[in-house]
């Protein structure tokens, strides 16, 4: 724990671009399962490394890190890119106040 908010979002938005690099394209009957996969070890890191609290309600994700609360339906995929768009909203709402 107590990576900065930058530091954590362009850690996560690397290991994004990476695994959405790793899987474009791919049709094969494993790929969703790969990626699937690979989407819950990222969330099972960040719960580990940085004490995110991570939760399934009825199909609904909910994730919170580094104090930034987001939700999504579109599994751990979804919730990791809600997450990040909006700890990026914040990242930038602090460089531009006064």
């Amino acid at each position: 724990m107590g990576s900065t908010l930058e530091q954590l979002t362009a850690s996560i938005e690397t290991r994004i671009d990476f695994l959405d690099k790793s899987f474009a394209g791919r049709t094969d009957p494993g790929a969703w399962r790969e990626a699937g996969q690979a989407y819950r070890d990222m969330m099972a890191d960040l719960i580990a490394s940085e004490g995110a609290k991570y939760r399934t309600t009825n199909g609904t994700y909910e994730l919170t890190l580094a104090s930034i609360r987001t939700s999504c339906t579109a599994g751990d995929h979804g919730l990791i890119k809600a997450w990040l768009r909006k700890a990026k909203a914040k990242c930038e709402a602090r460089r531009v106040s006064p």
